[in-house]
């Protein structure tokens, strides 16, 4: 299983690793602006490669998680839209509001073999980044997911 994480603050860096505790097999390639946080998800083996770019990360995913701010989230699925990603691949995102972005991947991904499921975890911290990554951050916390129709 190959996953792509777009962003590696404390949420996205805290689901590479309960991905990695419940599945050891899985692979994770990050795309990180920041190349602080880049570097030091990389180095905690949160993730195991880094890509320079979000094609780069997503190219063979079957799992595409956005851990970005909504507005950052809109603008990779714009991006993510046009690239020819695996069929059958699953997108999700980790965002606090749902209808915008699971509106505009419904309408952005209508016609490709791509699954948008739009997701809010119900966790945090006032810590940020991956250094603050925790595997147990979603342990007894809800996880709401937010499926279309059109997902089966």
């Amino acid at each position: 299983m190959r996953l792509a994480l777009i962003g590696t603050g404390l949420i996205g860096s805290s689901l590479a690793l309960a991905i990695q505790k419940e599945h050891p097999a899985a692979h994770i390639v990050a795309y990180e602006q920041n190349p602080v946080y880049a570097a030091l998800a990389l180095e905690q083996g949160i993730v195991h490669e880094l890509a320079w770019s979000v094609e780069q990360a997503c190219q063979e995913a079957d799992f595409i998680f956005l851990a970005l701010p909504i507005a950052a989230s809109l603008q990779v699925l714009e991006q993510l839209a046009v690239l020819d990603l695996k069929p059958g691949v699953i997108i999700s995102d980790v965002g606090s509001t749902k209808a915008q972005v699971v509106e505009r991947a419904a309408s952005l991904f209508k016609e490709k073999d791509v699954s948008f499921i739009g997701g809010h975890p119900m966790a945090g911290s006032h810590k940020s980044g991956p250094r603050a990554a925790d595997v147990h951050l979603f342990e007894n916390a809800y996880y709401i997911l937010c499926p279309t129709s059109e997902v089966t």
